[in-house]
């Protein structure tokens, strides 16, 4: 079983949502200018588009309501399962690894008056 999931498992939903924004500011710049329109072809291309890009990353949420809408007693497959537990796993990881590669927070900064520290008056 692989450690992780493909890149275009990762991206694939941010993609549809940038293709979704970007159809969205199209029609309404169109909406606003007498006269222009979409043809039902161009639509219909960036619907696909769309519908490839978020089809490449279903969501585990949706991957669970697939599994959860199974008729009782149906088995899912080993591969069903492992690629929603791979889809769990992958934010662990990519947040370790984030978190390795930032920079350790700086240590509190004293007192700009130079007066102890109330923990240090203390001792």
């Amino acid at each position: 079983m692989p450690s992780s999931l493909p890149a275009e498992h990762l991206t694939g939903w941010a993609e549809g949502m940038r293709q979704l924004q970007r159809l969205a500011g199209q029609l309404n710049a169109l909406d606003e200018q007498k006269g222009k329109h979409l043809t039902v072809s161009e639509l219909k291309t960036a619907v696909f588009a769309i519908m490839q890009s978020l089809n490449r990353a279903v969501p585990l949420e949706e991957q669970l309501r697939e599994v959860a809408a199974l008729p009782a007693g149906q088995p899912w497959s080993a591969a069903r399962g492992s690629l929603a537990e791979l889809h769990l796993q992958q934010p662990i990881v990519e947040n370790a690894l984030l978190k390795r590669n930032q920079p350790a927070s700086p240590p509190a900064a004293l007192p700009e008056t130079g007066e102890a520290l109330m923990s240090e008056a203390v001792k």
